[in-house]
């Protein structure tokens, strides 16, 4: 089962893993890696926000353009 989420304007795919046992996700079409994971549907959505807000604040501190997309 694959389910998406989105925050701030980016998607996230995630799934559940048996192997580790829980939910784990990554941001798609974006040329950066983030990925995340959680035990729950409420810890994999907030370990996603988490990962994007920081993604955002690392770009602001780096002043980098978060990237966005497949073009960009």
């Amino acid at each position: 089962m694959n389910s998406f989420l989105e925050y701030q304007g980016y998607l996230a795919e995630v799934e559940f893993s048996i192997e580790d046992d829980c939910f784990v996700g990554h941001v798609l079409d974006i040329p950066d890696a983030i990925a995340f994971d959680g035990q729950t549907v409420a810890e994999v959505t907030q370990s996603f926000h988490t990962c994007i807000d920081e993604y955002l604040e690392m770009c602001r501190e780096i002043s980098r353009n978060p990237r966005k997309g497949r073009n960009t």
